[in-house]
């Protein structure tokens, strides 16, 4: 024999299965239309590896006089979030070779950003005297350091080799050498 109030303890669980069976269809619902979206947002952070090196050729190795520095722009393919440049101009830098070595040297002087120019000496800044030796050595000037070394490779073979570097930004204007993204 049924007691009364029975039957409202079992449609109560059956609206309550009901009820949570609906939260998980529409949460699921939810989630699979916003996936995309959200992936496609994060993509740019997720695909872009700390401290991943830019290699980019500057030169041909044979173009290079010994000792005679000559300077390079730095040419590379960028990618900003989705859209992709070819070509942008990085920045420049100061290669000198010796023997089957080439060192490189950033242009931008590390006093306010200028770009350093060849002197007789070696190499001067024009904006507030800054000098510096052939080797990017401070001799004068406000400069708070020696010009940047950019790391350098020769890749190839034979006539086809092509320097290559491994191009970084440094802050100005202190006297410790700090990276900038």
């Amino acid at each position: 024999m049924a007691h009364p109030g029975d039957d409202d303890s079992v449609d109560d669980e059956r609206r309550g299965a009901l009820k949570a069976a609906v939260a998980l269809g529409s949460a699921a619902f939810v989630g699979a239309i916003a996936a995309p979206p959200v992936t496609a947002a994060i993509a740019p952070a997720l695909t872009k590896s700390e401290g991943a090196e830019n290699w980019v050729r500057v030169a041909r190795f044979a173009d290079l006089k010994e000792g005679e520095p000559r300077r390079a722009a730095v040419l590379s393919e960028m990618t900003d979030a989705f859209t992709r440049y070819a070509k942008e101009n990085l920045g420049a830098v100061w290669l000198i070779r010796t023997g089957d070595q080439v060192r490189a040297l950033s242009v931008t002087c590390p006093h306010l950003g200028c770009c350093v120019e060849r002197s007789e000496n070696g190499f001067g800044c024009p904006c507030h005297t800054s000098a510096f030796d052939s080797m990017g050595k401070r001799t004068a000037g406000p400069a708070p350091r020696d010009m940047d070394p950019i790391e350098t490779r020769v890749a190839g073979a034979g006539g086809d080799r092509m320097v290559e570097v491994c191009f970084k930004k440094f802050r100005q204007g202190v006297p410790e050498r700090e990276e900038i993204g």
